[in-house]
């Protein structure tokens, strides 16, 4: 299990900074609580729609057509039913409120996979994108979703950080 956290001496009951989120020790029990896989991946899986994000606006995209193609993926694969199309401003409030739905998270990492330059900010988005893909292609075992994953991503997508999603997913 990957976790990391840091202590801050505050001089008041313990802090605990974990990937940009500041917890008390009511939060942490006995001052020895570490987050699983799963949680940091959860946690952090905001981060995944900020990337598309910033890739579309790159490409000229606004907010609206990174709304549209998600929503119309995520209908395509299965994801979620046919549903009004959410607009730019639905996007920003999933990423604002850093909890995005599950069939969001799904089809933004499966859309990830074909961004050329794309790598995850930081080590939490990284395990957000294993853990949504795998997810995502719950049809499949681990050897077939480790062979989707473009050669340029297997650098930060490895085997051992899909099998980990693979054991810590939602079944």
């Amino acid at each position: 299990m990957h976790s990391c956290m840091i202590k801050i001496d505050t001089g008041r009951p313990s802090v605990y900074f974990l990937q940009g989120i500041i917890y008390s020790s009511d939060f942490i029990s006995d001052g020895e609580y570490s987050l699983s896989f799963r949680d940091i991946a959860l946690a952090d899986r905001y981060k995944l729609l900020r990337s598309l994000g910033h890739s579309h606006r790159k490409e000229g995209g606004g907010k609206a057509a990174t709304a549209y193609e998600v929503a119309t993926k995520a209908i395509a694969w299965g994801y979620v039913d046919d549903r009004p199309i959410p607009d730019g401003a639905k996007y920003d409030l999933w990423i604002a409120k850093k909890n995005p739905p599950a069939w969001v998270a799904k089809s933004v990492a499966r859309l990830l996979l074909d961004v050329p330059d794309y790598q995850p900010v930081d080590q939490g988005e990284t395990y957000a994108l294993a853990l949504a893909l795998v997810e995502a292609l719950q049809d499949l075992n681990l050897v077939e979703i480790v062979k989707l994953v473009p050669t340029e991503k297997k650098s930060f997508l490895t085997t051992e950080l899909l099998s980990e999603a693979f054991e810590s997913r939602k079944q």
